[in-house]
């Protein structure tokens, strides 16, 4: 009787140490399971970069990752993404990781992405592209996180028109970015609704920072600085949407005295020294701004009509609503060279002493009242004039700006 129990206590534990294993098998096979569910692809430098990367963007699925280890990779045609969700393409950092296309020869950009959904591209530089940098094109929820675009050498017209380029996408979050030469805009957001532009430097582009066509945008915290203009906010016609609501507010926004080296486009038109110009937009907020030693214009507002003809039967060329206040100013009396007509008007009317830093186009929408909805306030060491380009009118009686308008909501947006 000792003896079976003693035989039914042996096979109990050993019954009972089987059940552990094999519990514990399972669990080891749910955590394999789990943590082969999304894939790490990495790349490294290897001289077959292209195929391996293009590979692996196809292959991968759904919240999978693409990440770069540290050094230089060269490509020779666009890395394209299309349709993926969840997806992040990391490198090691802006300084460790730089994948060049100096030697591209097929496709415009460097890195681009369609119809993707919920999508991070961070530490990482992109340089010498034919084309545009990153281009992002009807996505939903994207980030650049300390993403660098960059042309090297002297800036030049050959250079790709776009750094970071969101375009007809929801929900853009571009923080602590990079971007240097383009021939067109350095960190551009275009035809998007929400974006969030933050901490990042843009410099020595034809703009450093632009706003198109775009509803709801926040840019804050970053510098721009020898550009050729440093932040514009921009509606124009003929394209899906029209824009409202964008706050420029606590940048650096100098030494935009850079020549324009555009090949064509509006952008082509805006006149070295150029700090923070608007044109055609509404609900614009500019405010808590350093403004300094932009030598033509500290801060513009125009209509698109004193620079262009209008076909788009839809377009309102006015600027509505626009308010700029408490910002810091200070210029220099060293004016650029007048490389556009733009550029030379002012030139010619104003000697380089007397140059207003806060400047407003005098065709005011209609019924506007005497404000022509353009409210001017609280600005330091600023002084301002209403002009119209076409005839050239001068009128320094601002009374009529000191004005109010409703602060513009904060800008929230979705992200990955």
């Amino acid at each position: 009787m000792q003896f079976y129990n003693q035989t039914l206590s042996v096979l109990t534990i050993l019954s009972c140490m089987f059940l552990l294993t094999m519990s514990s098998c399972d669990k080891e096979d749910d955590v394999d399971e789990k943590s082969n569910k999304y894939q790490t692809y990495e790349i490294a430098s290897a001289g077959n970069e292209q195929d391996s990367t293009q590979s692996a963007l196809i292959r991968m699925d759904d919240n999978d990752t693409v990440e770069f280890r540290g050094g230089n990779f060269n490509f020779k045609s666009t890395l394209s993404v299309e349709g993926k969700t969840g997806i992040v393409i990391k490198g090691q950092g802006q300084n460790s990781t730089t994948l060049s296309f100096a030697n591209q020869q097929a496709g415009a950009e460097g890195l681009r992405l369609t119809n993707c959904d919920s999508v991070i591209v961070e530490d990482l530089t992109i340089e010498n592209t034919i084309g545009d940098a990153l281009k992002a094109k009807d996505c939903n929820v994207i980030a650049f996180y300390n993403v660098g675009t960059v042309w090297t050498g002297v800036p030049s017209s050959d250079n790709g028109a776009y750094g970071l380029y969101p375009v007809k996408c929801t929900d853009v979050m571009i923080d602590n970015c990079y971007a240097r030469g383009a021939a067109d805009a350095g960190i551009y957001v275009g035809q998007t609704n929400r974006a969030i532009i933050k901490n990042s430097i843009a410099t020595k582009n034809v703009a450093g920072i632009e706003i198109e066509n775009t509803i709801k945008a926040d840019v804050f915290d970053n510098r721009a600085h020898n550009n050729t203009g440093g932040i514009l906010v921009f509606d124009l016609p003929d394209l899906t949407q029209y824009g409202r609501q964008c706050r420029i507010f606590d940048n650096l926004v100098e030494d935009n005295n850079f020549r324009n080296f555009a090949s064509g486009g509006v952008v082509s038109r805006v006149p070295a020294g150029t700090g923070i110009l608007a044109i055609s937009t509404e609900e614009v907020e500019i405010f808590d701004n350093q403004i300094l030693n932009n030598n033509r214009l500290g801060t513009a507002v125009i209509n698109y009509e004193e620079i262009e003809s209008i076909n788009d039967p839809n377009f309102d060329p006015y600027p509505r609503q626009i308010e700029i206040h408490d910002n810091r100013y200070h210029r220099t009396t060293d004016m650029p060279n007048p490389t556009t007509p733009f550029g030379t008007i002012f030139s010619n009317q104003f000697a380089k002493d007397s140059v207003p830093d806060i400047q407003l186009g005098g065709n005011f929408a209609p019924n506007s009242g005497p404000s022509g909805s353009i409210c001017i306030k609280n600005n330091q060491n600023a002084n301002a004039v209403v002009l119209n380009i076409l005839d050239f009118n001068l009128d320094y009686n601002i009374t009529p700006h000191r004005c109010d308008h409703p602060a513009l909501p904060e800008v929230t947006v979705a992200t990955p």
